[in-house]
């Protein structure tokens, strides 16, 4: 998440409370990430202020992150009474404001996973590749291990492939190197060595349209930065909506990218043939 993602959710959640006087017990309600505002303002960790809801900091990671949504209004109502505490403290009013929770965003993206400042340029890159190696280890989620089986079950013979110069492989949750910067992708074809197409992939689980236009801007930063390093590549966000459809919200941020609905399968698969024929010359 970056400043400008920050900024849509303050002033979203500004106008759904109006003006952080007015905490609705539904504010939550399939719109957990609001949350995180809450946290800048007060410029907790994520330990110390899940505890204000008795959970852990995975939850409210999770929360703030849109892998976990609050559905039922008893849950919603429980954390919105905490927040409808939160914005009787004095302090807590005097920082309500975007500058300050912009600051504190800033402060808080510097604290590594043991909540240790980090400060210099060396400290950020071996916190981050700390944990980029721990998602290079993770397994594939559902959605993943789908769009793998898809790729596998490819036959590109009719392109000519040559496999002794391109062997058709893919890496999955691999790290690209850009300058200053390291990204996991989820799918990298052929390999990481020599990158044709890169593959992100992503579930749709809210109808919220500031949730669905932040996962697009998200995906569409992390897709322009390669792009600058990489100007080569095709990218591709594979979506399953659980809401029956993929938000425009969610694809008028891919521009530089293109968006695949994983129910259109045949498409999503021609859509990689085609790239993959077009930079592998035939024999």
């Amino acid at each position: 998440m970056v400043e400008k993602d920050i900024k849509t959710l303050f002033n979203f959640v500004k106008e759904k409370t109006r003006n952080f006087s007015n905490i609705r017990s539904d504010l939550l309600l399939n719109s957990s990430r609001f949350i995180l505002i809450f946290r800048l303002i007060l410029c907790e960790k994520r330990a110390t202020f899940a505890k204000r809801f008795d959970v852990t900091d995975s939850n409210i990671a999770n929360l703030e992150s849109g892998r976990q949504v609050i559905k039922t209004i008893q849950t919603s109502k429980r954390y919105c009474s905490v927040l409808h505490e939160l914005i009787k403290n004095v302090e807590f009013r005097k920082n309500a404001n975007l500058e300050t929770t912009l600051n504190n965003f800033c402060k808080l993206k510097d604290l590594d996973s043991k909540g240790h400042l980090v400060n210099t340029y060396e400290d950020r890159r071996i916190a981050a590749k700390s944990g980029l190696i721990a998602v290079s280890k993770q397994k594939l989620n559902d959605l993943e291990s789908e769009i793998a089986k898809y790729l596998l079950q490819m036959d590109l013979n009719e392109y000519k492939y040559h496999p002794e110069k391109y062997p058709f492989t893919f890496d999955s949750h691999k790290n690209v190197e850009i300058k200053n910067k390291t990204y996991n992708v989820d799918f990298i074809l052929p390999n990481v060595s020599n990158p044709l197409i890169i593959i992100e992939a992503t579930s749709i689980t809210s109808k919220v349209y500031q949730t669905n236009q932040m996962k697009g801007s998200r995906i569409n930063s992390r897709f322009a930065n390669l792009k600058f390093s990489y100007p080569n590549i095709n990218f591709f966000a594979v979506v399953k909506s659980k809401i029956g459809i993929v938000p425009m919200s969610f694809s008028e941020e891919i521009m530089y990218g293109k968006v695949i609905n994983i129910e259109k399968i045949n498409e999503f698969l021609s859509e990689i043939k085609n790239k993959l024929a077009a930079v592998v010359q035939p024999g």
